[in-house]
């Protein structure tokens, strides 16, 4: 059985190669304007730009905001372990965890 794209995750088809490679190659500049967002847009607006099919207006790609909970999560994952990454959103400090590393750009 051939191997599986590694995009196939997020564009779930085989068709997300350029989407991918434009995500990890851009992904500090992508964190820094998730931030400034989330700190100007109304929630809506955040979620049609970074999460939505149809949204994509910065960079021409869609649901970049996928790319960029999954590298929170695979950090949270290398700092914590598989099962406390899962169920990191319950604690209190989860959010600022978050914001942290949103802000935490090399």
């Amino acid at each position: 059985m051939p191997a599986l794209n590694e995009s196939i995750y997020f564009s779930f088809n085989d068709t997300g190669d350029d989407w991918l490679l434009f995500c990890k190659k851009h992904q500090h500049e992508l964190k820094r304007r998730f931030a400034a967002d989330y700190n100007q847009l109304s929630s809506n607006a955040l979620f049609y730009e970074w999460f939505s099919i149809r949204g994509g207006g910065h960079y021409g790609y869609q649901r970049i905001g996928y790319f960029l909970a999954d590298l929170f999560f695979q950090d949270q994952i290398a700092k914590f372990g598989e099962d406390e990454a899962i169920v990191a959103w319950r604690y209190e400090e989860f959010y600022m965890r978050a914001k942290k590393w949103l802000t935490n750009v090399v």
